[in-house]
């Protein structure tokens, strides 16, 4: 048989729409070629190659968009509902296969299974059914999570990232496989994301902006020979494993030219008069910024391929990092200072933990939850009771305090149909600010604690992420660019003026945080007890995306041309 002409054009994506990046590739391609898929921040378009009009599919506004091997159905995540679903090509309604609190690529077997990953890899079969754990994380051996699986032709085996909590960059996750005949996991490629199989007899996968390819084994499930470069200018995310690619089963490419997103930022000190002076800290993922009660120290979540908490010590400029196990995230101070409060990963469902601030003992699990990522927010002024958020299918993001005293149950404080969350106790530990888009918008209220009571709108216009003055006065939000001050008694009843504007500035709100929004369910910056100092964070560079998509036709011949000159 002749070798096919390759032959490349590029696709531009409708305008208004880009490619973001995510947990997964958002772009897919058909096992015999004829279809791709992408995902932007408003659906997912699926084209024929051959031809120029596009379908969209509005209900596929989750992502992690993948296509059975006949190319007649489609599977994504629905991120509103949490769960896995498909929906077929030729019309109908979206059909339910699982519950997922997360996804991180996925991938439809010959026989009629469908894996994903996020931290364990899952499996669901097509035509519904329980689902199954094919495979967790080994803690032991540092590892943190698998993502992006991909099924080997014949269905034996698939091919996945190892992402572990000593790599801060998935450039520096393995590559594995697992032979569903036998159970046994196999690491092939130390350095590395996203693999995928080249019917040129090559895995092929991605690292620092580049694909790279090895010869691969197929049948002895082992690489041989040294990787070589086979794509340059591929937009991927080395903080979540997303390289957006796809190879279909004869070998042509389809992938979404773009930048390299590593979610790098600075955390800033601001004055009340919008002043602003960078903290001496180099650009990271910083997140959920929480002062010490006596302001000395800063705790920060860095995320990425390892999400950790570290501790700033302020007077010495010294960050240090406390916790070891890439899945903390959220950290919250206890208000005598010796101990932060955490979600942790480590255990599945996540649960709330804390920790001694000096690390002398062991964390401690403080109580499992029945929802998806718990997320401390604020202790109440005599440390006896944490509120905490946390997501359900049937609520969405809501409210729940837990006290250390009497049986230890979480009760709802703040449970609807709407999301809130940014819960904070008040310094005299009898109201509670918090947010909800409960009128189409987030804004910012005050409910008395324990209750009952009326709750009180305080902002207008929009607000989220609300912080009070620790020693009292005044109370904080923002609302875009601007950060608001209301002026607040609390005795001999809770008395609030007019938000007005107390300075603007350009920083972050948390969108573009891979592990929890801020805004309606999260505070990302904090404030000095005595309101006169503020620590935000900015965004290194703006929000990396890719607006068109570039096919390759016949690229498994230009697969073996590179792979002989790499041979020679």
């Amino acid at each position: 048989m002749a070798p096919r002409a390759v032959t490349r054009f590029t696709i531009p994506l409708p305008p208004g729409q880009a490619i973001k990046s995510s947990n997964s590739p958002n772009v897919a391609f058909t096992a015999d070629g004829s279809r791709i898929a992408f995902f932007t921040s408003a659906q997912v378009t699926i084209r024929a190659i051959d031809q120029h009009e596009a379908k969209s599919i509005p209900e596929a506004a989750g992502g992690a968009a993948f296509f059975s091997p006949d190319g007649k159905w489609l599977v994504f995540y629905h991120a509103a509902t949490e769960t896995i679903k498909k929906i077929a090509l030729s019309g109908g309604a979206p059909v339910t296969l699982a519950t997922a609190g997360g996804i991180a690529g996925g991938t439809w077997s010959e026989d009629g299974n469908i894996v994903w990953g996020f931290f364990d890899l899952l499996s669901v079969p097509a035509g519904g059914g329980p689902t199954k754990t094919l495979l967790k994380p080994d803690a032991k051996r540092g590892e943190r999570f698998f993502r992006q699986p991909w099924y080997l032709p014949g269905g034996k085996a698939i091919v996945f990232t190892v992402g572990r909590d000593n790599a801060p960059s998935f450039d520096d996750a393995q590559i594995a496989v697992l032979s569903l005949e036998t159970g046994q996991k196999k690491i092939l490629i130390e350095g590395g994301m996203c693999p995928r199989y080249s019917p040129t007899g090559h895995l092929v996968y991605a690292r620092a902006g580049s694909l790279l390819a090895v010869p691969f084994d197929i049948k002895k499930l082992e690489v041989h020979g040294q990787p070589f470069p086979v794509v340059d200018g591929v937009f991927m995310n080395s903080s979540t494993g997303m390289a957006a690619f796809a190879i279909s089963a004869n070998g042509d490419l389809v992938y979404a030219p773009g930048p390299v997103e590593t979610f790098e930022r600075k955390l800033f000190w601001v004055d009340r008069k919008g002043a602003g002076q960078p903290l001496p800290l180099p650009p990271r993922a910083y997140m959920h910024p929480r002062f010490s009660p006596d302001d000395t120290h800063l705790a920060v979540e860095i995320e990425g391929a390892a999400h950790d908490s570290f501790s700033y010590n302020i007077a010495r400029d010294a960050l240090s990092r406390i916790s070891f196990d890439g899945a903390t995230h959220w950290p919250v101070w206890t208000p005598r200072g010796d101990r932060i409060t955490f979600r942790s990963g480590r255990t599945t469902p996540m649960s709330l933990w804390w920790m001694p601030a000096d690390r002398s003992t062991a964390d401690e699990r403080l109580l499992p939850t029945d929802g998806q990522y718990p997320n401390p927010e604020s202790w109440s002024p005599d440390g006896r009771t944490l509120l905490f958020t946390q997501r359900s299918q049937a609520a969405g993001a809501d409210i729940y305090s837990w006290s250390i005293d009497g049986d230890r149950e979480p009760r709802p404080l703040v449970q609807t149909k709407f999301d809130e969350g940014s819960a904070k106790f008040s310094p005299d530990g009898k109201w509670v600010a918090y947010c909800s888009n409960e009128s189409g918008q987030k804004e910012v209220y005050v409910t008395p604690y324990p209750g009952p009571g009326a709750k009180i709108q305080v902002s207008n216009g929009g607000g989220s992420d609300p912080v009070w003055r620790r020693k009292g006065g005044e109370l904080y939000y923002r609302a875009g660019d601007n950060m608001m001050v209301v002026t607040v008694a609390l005795q001999p009843k809770l008395t609030l003026s007019k938000p007005q504007v107390l300075w603007s500035g350009n920083f972050s709100h948390g969108v573009s945080s891979m592990c929890g929004l801020a805004g309606a369910t999260s505070t990302n910056y904090d404030v000095t007890a005595d309101g006169e100092r503020f620590v935000m964070i900015q965004e290194k560079t703006a929000e990396a995306l890719a607006r068109q998509i570039n096919v390759v036709l016949g690229w498994g011949e230009e697969m073996k041309r590179l792979a002989n000159r790499g041979t020679e």
